[in-house]
């Protein structure tokens, strides 16, 4: 089952590095000011999310 953005915004602001969480939903809050879809929002934050969690764990 796909998850919804509301839960992936949730798992970036519990990513170990609070800085990097803070930087991902600062973009994130920028592709929602630019009109970015949902769908490409979620898939973008979970990228990035796995990308962070690869380096910092």
């Amino acid at each position: 089952m796909p998850e919804k953005l509301f839960t992936t915004v949730n798992k970036v602001k519990s990513l170990s590095n609070p800085e990097n969480a803070d930087l991902v939903l600062k973009f994130y809050e920028f592709m929602k000011y630019n009109g970015v879809s949902e769908r490409h929002q979620n898939n973008d934050l979970k990228a990035i999310a796995s990308y962070s969690s690869f380096f910092w764990e």
